[in-house]
């Protein structure tokens, strides 16, 4: 346990810490950790190649949901895949104790299929009230899909060695075993550690990063479980991040597929745009010192004005020292 929490966790005694310390030491830490040089270093990205490249990339959830079709000549190798595919609902169903999902397995390729129907799901309540859902779940589970979305777009779709690594630090789920408990905790908290850990530390990339989190919300469920298996795929192929899927990851997939309905609500999408409506108030509730920092680095006009004048007066001292010869 102690090298799950060197190798895993930020949280160095996870056993003997409860939820309100856990959370103390994780918003010191973070203190702590924030880099008010490498945040302005990181002001202007346009000279890193990768920027232009990452903000015109276009992710899974922005594009047309696939759809399957299939032709005269190749009839009997799609009956194969569809009895095939049969079989693999039918064990996704007994594996999750339910007459039928909520999201439907028709979109996802067949290596998605398997992996859904093999999941050692955790066996939780099937109905869970609105009142829990909103103010513990859906906070949760952006605790999951913002930082798979920083990975995603700043990879362009091809995880590298460190996804694992920038999923889990961006999560302080997964980091410090304390999910966020409301949708404004989740907001503040993934914005702080996207702009102290990862690679990019820029606030308004950090709002592209909510932006495609939240198309990813619009286009449903099923894009949501696409998401989760991708995000479960980076974590389950790391020495020691694999944990994650068992105590977040998992739990997640099967609330998601058993959720009362195929769109997330709006009202939670509202409530996320809600809060990132005003980048001005956003950086001042960072608690970070971002709109100070930004100032110091800014030019005033004033002294802009004192120079300009300093320098008229130059010039017309030059000028009367021209005519006196």
């Amino acid at each position: 346990r102690a090298g799950l929490a060197q190798e895993m966790l930020q949280l160095s005694d996870p056993e003997t810490t409860d939820p309100i310390e856990r959370r103390r030491q994780r918003m010191e830490k973070e203190t702590a950790d924030f880099d008010s040089d490498r945040y302005l270093q990181d002001l202007d990205l346009d000279e890193d190649y990768l920027y232009p490249l990452v903000m015109e990339y276009q992710p899974f959830w922005s594009l047309p949901i696939p759809t399957t079709t299939g032709n005269s000549s190749s009839s009997d190798h799609n009956k194969d895949d569809q009895t095939i595919d049969n079989q693999l609902s039918s064990q996704f169903q007994q594996k999750m104790h339910l007459g039928s999902p909520s999201v439907s397995n028709e979109n996802f390729n067949a290596e998605e299929r398997l992996q859904l129907s093999t999941i050692p799901y955790p066996l939780l309540p099937k109905n869970l009230s609105s009142t829990n859902e909103t103010s513990t779940l859906w906070p949760g589970l952006l605790d999951l899909l913002v930082p798979f979305v920083y990975d995603h777009l700043t990879t362009m779709g091809d995880p590298t060695v460190e996804s694992a690594w920038t999923i889990t630090t961006l999560s302080s789920s997964l980091s410090w075993l304390d999910p966020p408990t409301t949708l404004s905790d989740a907001v503040l908290t993934l914005t702080r550690r996207m702009l102290l850990y990862p690679y990019w530390r820029n606030f308004d990339f950090s709002l592209h990063v909510w932006n495609h989190t939240i198309t990813l919300l619009q286009s449903g469920l099923y894009t949501v479980v696409k998401a989760l298996l991708q995000t479960r795929t980076i974590l389950e192929k790391s020495e020691s991040y694999y944990v994650g899927n068992k105590l977040f990851v998992d739990p997640y997939l099967y609330w998601v597929q058993n959720h009362n309905g195929r769109d997330i609500p709006s009202k939670i999408i509202e409530a996320v745009q809600q809060q990132l409506r005003s980048p001005q108030e956003l950086k001042k509730a960072l608690h970070l010192g971002l709109l100070e920092l930004e100032e110091t680095n800014t030019p005033s006009n004033e002294s802009s004005d004192d120079d300009s004048e300093t320098s008229n007066q130059e010039s017309e001292s030059d000028g009367n020292d021209d005519d006196s010869s």
